[in-house]
């Protein structure tokens, strides 16, 4: 049985047959229409040679995808199977995280990478000030790589130059940026976000991230 919180992913005309009856009441699945579309969706994105990064609270685990020895339809890694997706943190970690959210055993949310690499993956135990019982994930795509593949429209575009030969503008656009450096202590704020994340477990990995 469907748990109500579901209910959320009717979309208003569907909630207005359910209104009045049109729907029959054990033949609609609001996740698993949900994921019939995202297959569709990406499906089409995939026939254009785009590359694909999927990020969703899926609010269903792993091992429910496998109520028996077969995979169930309409789950979410149904959905990675059937698109031929990466879920980074098999592929680099070779297990899911016990858990993405402040809770023990509640591993419901993914990533899933078409046509584009990742590096690092990790979730971080730091989730203040969020309000949020989610825990961030962090993942390292290789950029530079990806936009010289074919998946990517700039690397067929032109290099677009930067005007420096107009003196008053470079002036003025810097002391725009200057201004919003201090006025938000950007600085200050880097650096205590750099002391709080060096704490934390992945912290050195975050910070060669930010500094390179």
């Amino acid at each position: 049985m469907e748990n109500q919180s579901q209910e959320k992913v009717f979309t208003p005309e569907e909630l207005e047959m359910k209104r009045k009856g049109q729907l029959p009441k054990d033949s609609f699945c609001p996740r698993a229409n949900s994921i019939k579309k995202l297959n569709k969706i990406m499906q089409e994105l995939q026939q254009k040679k785009h590359a694909i990064v999927l990020m969703l609270d899926a609010n269903q685990s792993l091992s429910e995808c496998f109520p028996g020895k077969t995979i169930k339809p309409y789950t979410i890694e149904w959905l990675r199977i059937q698109r031929g997706m990466d879920d980074p943190f098999i592929h680099l970690m070779n297990s899911r995280p016990n858990s993405t959210t402040i809770f023990p055993n509640h591993d419901i949310d993914f990533i899933l990478t078409h046509g584009i690499d990742a590096s690092n993956i990790s979730t971080l135990s730091l989730n203040s000030p969020a309000v949020s019982d989610h825990l961030g994930i962090i993942i390292d795509f290789n950029l530079a790589s990806h936009f010289s593949s074919t998946y990517s429209n700039l690397g067929t575009t032109p290099t677009r130059m930067l005007t420096f030969g107009y003196r008053r503008s470079v002036e003025t656009y810097t002391s725009y940026v200057c201004n919003q450096v201090k006025t938000h202590k950007l600085i200050e704020q880097t650096q205590n976000l750099m002391k709080k994340v060096s704490k934390i477990p992945w912290g050195t990995f975050l910070i060669k991230i930010l500094l390179n």
